[in-house]
């Protein structure tokens, strides 16, 4: 996205809520939490993903039972 909000881009197709968004050192990837029903069991569990800024190769970091959220880069 530009500086006066154009060129929005969408980097995540799911029906999950999506937040705390937080961009990697180099630019180059965003890490983020995500509430998801990926069990089945119907209870939302937040789960911490990385993407690429570009919008590809999502990747899923945390599987548990544990709410995982507020992600941050360390160096």
């Amino acid at each position: 996205m530009n500086a006066d909000g154009t060129d929005q881009v969408v980097l995540t197709h799911d029906s999950g809520d999506d937040g705390s968004p937080e961009w990697s050192p180099n630019g180059k990837q965003i890490v983020f939490s995500s509430v998801r029903d990926w069990n089945g069991t119907g209870l939302p569990a937040y789960e911490i993903y990385i993407i690429q800024a570009i919008g590809s190769n999502q990747v899923r970091l945390t599987n548990d039972d544990a709410q995982d959220f507020g992600p941050h880069w360390k160096p």
